[in-house]
């Protein structure tokens, strides 16, 4: 009988620890779950920093790519225009005689 009294002693004592146990266990884990988290949290704000900004500059990159883009059809447009005008030009000099054959001696 006094076996058994100290295996009840012995089976709550081993409930508290366990008891106690689970709780520190659970604690521990919020703990570690609640770190975790803040790290996960800071993680992605450095990693959004490193992601935002070379999105920014690649749209920033693709604007100035169709700016200049534009700017160069421009120039070509010019540019064939002036050549248009350019020979007319010299058609209406011709027809005017500003380039006559000259004789070599």
């Amino acid at each position: 009988m006094i076996g058994e009294v100290k295996n009840i002693h012995d089976v709550e004592k081993t409930n508290k620890d366990t008891g106690g146990n689970k709780n520190d266990q659970v604690l521990k884990r919020s703990r570690q779950y609640t770190k975790n988290k803040k790290s996960y949290e800071e993680s992605l704000k450095e990693y959004s920093k490193y992601i935002i900004v070379p999105n920014a500059e690649q749209e920033r990159y693709e604007s100035l790519v169709k700016e200049f883009e534009e700017l160069l059809n421009k120039r070509k447009a010019i540019d064939n225009e002036l050549d248009a005008k350019s020979g007319e030009i010299l058609d209406s000099a011709k027809k005017l005689g500003h380039f006559k054959k000259t004789k070599k001696v």
